[in-house]
């Protein structure tokens, strides 16, 4: 199973049954995975290399030696970016050990290692190939000899990085370069006394970041275990994102007593058991009425056919002393009550609340509406019931009715509705807590009784945004901008706090435009809006009276209609800033800015390629072998001109291209990811290879496609290796012919011979140009002799 790219799923997890055994399915789950659980390593998934090993106790042990690559996967290979976690531990007291993995398409001297090692040796050593070749390593060393650790390695492959992590011991390690190909289980302990055992292994895709997970809904169930429980959550995050962040947030429900850290930061601590609402209930209610006061008439409205429509309850209730529901009516009748003004909600918030029905099922209900629009309603004979409801920035609303209808009555023929609360559900943190790499947030649980432990955690950021605001006027500023009474009315005290208003906004970063349209707008009240310093009491510098950029007045309509896209249009491009170029060598600009329409123009003259006596050029195309691999083969005597690959990439983007030879390993050609969002990117038919990479012999080229950096394939058999070599065609001197058409054949067989021996191409040279020069006037010889003609075209 899996997702595609920007779409979601609910997963439900249940726990706490004792009666059922647990079970997984790591095959189903990961892109390879094994527990070696069996007395024998399966074959389908791992062939043997080199050196001995055995499978018992759930573990594969292998006995140790030199630079020994004990077994690699069988069919599996990593093509992307990917995630490995291992199970390892050494099976002796002391001494050098190196083991781990290595990744790559063959073992000894081209695949990369990552091995640990214990003391003062090579702990978290990441090499660029085995054994040793481009080593580097983390000189923090193991905290104990022979116990298992857990180790993690990422291949990220659109980065050209390689990470090497001890989540045991919270170490790491990195080192550039792309990486390819098979798994294998490598050790280099110098003595077969030095063992070395592997509890599992699993791989899964990786993405950076890493896609977004929400615990919503979950119920945890625990029993009493008098202590507690410990939940993760790792994360990801570099230098770019971290820097936008605007504000970060959680969500939490729980019902018991509960620890939250981020990063080893304490962000939340609840001390008590309590009822399982999210964290911020009491003073932080946006609304709460339980009517233990009885119906406030400054908050509802009622309405319906029996006076007095809705009445207070004190039993059934769900929590306090009173409820309220529906009073008592006929056939045909109803009874509602609806807040008396729309509850404004400036952040998101979820709204819950109790009720119960007592009512002739299917016939007679009680609706809950929002902004006047049914979105639940219940009947029959139903305890109380907690509803819940996501209330997105708005304003609101709310009502319940109880309606009959022409006949039949069962029950009481009553609603009610207790406890109604709307609050805002997240909690800020401060994103200073957040670092560059790892990240992880924890949560310590409790438990103390038989009752089961809710819990349920989201964390979630915001990315910075521009924003800006337009205050438009035909008169002057006679109250102020928030409610107010009284002296607010005169126009210099409206004046003044309209000035102020502009400053508040600017101060919160955001950009202020004015617009003065008609003879009576006051004209200086509105510069000053925009353009203003409150602090200094003074004109913005560089912005004053009449020079204020972001000011615009006019009495025309047609001119009004200008004014306002241009304003509109700055305001839609404020995410696109200045940016400065910089440029290398001796070369100096006067205006090296760049913006969003800046482009750069390329002249180009091509220089012609020398061509000696004899040689030609030779254009190859071939399709691609299998989906997304192809290989260039150079021979020694010849000289690669151009190549290019077109992908076909169809409903996709062409997104990377990597090329591996005997100089180059897994040199990144082209990445896309690079430049941004492939949505607003071209997509490439055509990827230009520089020749200076090309090297002798075979030249492996991956193509990827995908929708995203997190979200790429192998592509397509349709694409196309293109590429020209410069090749030698001339031969030698040939046998001694009766005609010089003989001749002339005889030449062009060996020079088609030759070209096939070099290049492996059937090519014709019928349209080679040929010059043959004839001589005559040779004298008749008296004896019979042998005479051989040299001649050299030109």
């Amino acid at each position: 199973p899996f997702l595609e790219n920007n779409t979601s799923t609910r997963i439900y997890m249940y726990y706490g049954n004792s009666t059922v055994n647990s079970k997984s399915n790591g095959d189903a789950t990961f892109e390879f995975f094994d527990d070696f659980n069996g007395a024998s390593l399966n074959s389908t998934k791992w062939t043997h290399v080199q050196g001995s090993y055995s499978v018992s106790d759930s573990a594969f042990h292998g006995n140790g030696g030199n630079s020994i690559e004990w077994i690699r996967t069988q069919n599996y290979q990593i093509s992307g970016s990917a995630i490995i976690e291992f199970r390892m531990k050494p099976d002796f007291s002391s001494g050098d050990w190196d083991s781990g993995i290595g990744v790559g398409i063959s073992g000894q001297g081209t695949a990369s290692g990552f091995v640990d090692d214990y003391g003062t040796g090579d702990p978290m050593t990441i090499m660029n190939n085995l054994w040793w070749s481009g080593s580097s390593n983390n000189d923090i060393t193991r905290s104990d000899f022979n116990t298992y650790h857990i180790y993690k390695v990422i291949i990220d492959n659109l980065t050209d990085t390689r990470y090497f992590y001890d989540l045991t011991d919270n170490r790491i390690h990195s080192k550039s370069r792309a990486e390819f190909g098979y798994i294998w289980l490598i050790t280099d302990s110098e003595t077969p006394l030095r063992d070395t055992s592997y509890d599992w292994i699993f791989v899964s895709k990786y993405v950076d970041p890493e896609p977004t997970i929400s615990y919503e809904g979950v119920t945890t169930d625990i029993g009493n275990n008098s202590s507690s429980y410990y939940f993760r959550k790792h994360f990801y995050l570099d230098n770019p994102t971290i820097n936008k962040i605007d504000y970060l947030y959680f969500y939490l429900l729980s019902d018991d007593k509960a620890e939250v850290y981020l990063n080893g930061k304490l962000i939340y601590n609840e001390t008590q058991e309590h009822n399982a609402t999210y964290w911020n209930v009491g003073s932080d209610d946006v609304f709460y009425d339980g009517f233990e006061t009885g119906i406030n008439a400054s908050v509802w409205t009622k309405g319906g056919s029996v006076n007095p429509y809705w009445i207070i309850y004190n039993n059934p209730v769900i929590e306090g002393n009173n409820s309220s529901g529906n009073n008592d009516i006929g056939d045909n009748q109803e009874s509602w009550i609806k807040t008396s003004n729309n509850i404004s909600i400036d952040r998101d918030s979820i709204m819950y609340f109790y009720w119960k029905v007592s009512s002739e099922n299917d016939y007679d209900f009680l609706s809950f509406y929002l902004n006047d629009l049914v979105v639940s309603r219940i009947d029959g004979e139903m305890g109380w019931r907690k509803e819940k409801f996501y209330l997105p920035v708005g304003n609101y609303s709310i009502k319940w009715k109880y309606r009959k209808d022409g006949g039949t009555s069962r029950g009481l023929d009553t609603g009610w509705i207790d406890d109604i609360r709307i609050i805002e559900k997240k909690y800020h943190l401060n994103k200073s807590y957040l670092k560059k790499g790892d990240n992880v947030i924890a949560v310590k649980l409790y438990n103390n009784d038989n009752e089961s432990a809710k819990f349920d955690l989201k964390l979630e950021a915001k990315l910075k945004r521009r924003k800006a605001m337009l205050v438009m006027s035909d008169g002057q500023a006679n109250r102020c901008c928030g409610y107010s009474t009284g002296s607010c009315w005169s126009s210099s005290v409206g004046i003044n706090d309209a000035i102020q208003a502009g400053c508040d906004a600017r101060d919160q970063g955001i950009l202020v435009y004015s617009v003065a349209f008609g003879s009576a707008a006051d004209k200086t009240t509105l510069q000053k809006i925009a353009c203003w310093n409150c602090s200094a009491n003074d004109w913005i510098s560089g912005e004053e009276g009449d020079n204020c950029s972001r000011f615009y007045q006019s009495s025309n309509v047609t001119e009004l209609k200008k004014i306002y896209k241009k304003i509109a249009s700055e305001i839609a491009n404020l995410s696109l800033e200045r940016q400065v170029l910089g440029v290398g060598g001796n070369i100096s600009w006067a205006n090296n800015y760049l913006y969003n329409d800046s482009h750069i123009l390329f002249n180009y003259n091509e220089t012609p390629i020398n061509f000696s006596f004899g040689e030609f050029s030779l254009t190859i195309e071939n399709n691609f072998t299998s989906p997304g691999i192809i290989s260039l083969i150079k021979p020694n005597e010849t000289e690669v001109l151009d190549a290019k690959i077109t992908s076909y990439s169809g409903d996709y983007w062409t997104s990377l291209v990597v090329l591996t030879n005997s100089t180059s390993k897994n040199r990144t050609i082209y990445n896309l990811s690079r430049y941004g969002e492939y949505e607003r990117l071209g997509d490439p038919f055509i990827i230009s290879i520089p020749v200076k990479y090309i090297a002798n012999g075979t030249n492996n080229i991956t193509l990827m496609i995908g929708l995203g950096k997190d979200n790429q394939t192998l592509g397509s058999n349709d694409s196309k290796l293109i590429y020209s070599l410069k090749v030698p065609g001339f031969v030698g001197y040939g046998s001694v012919f009766n005609t010089s058409e003989e001749a002339k054949e005889d030449a062009i067989n060996r020079l088609e011979e030759k070209i096939y021996n070099i290049t492996g191409q059937n090519i014709s040279v019928l349209r080679i140009d040929t010059n043959t020069n004839i001589i005559r006037g040779i004298g008749t010889l008296s004896n019979t002799s042998l005479v051989k003609l040299v001649y050299s075209k030109k």
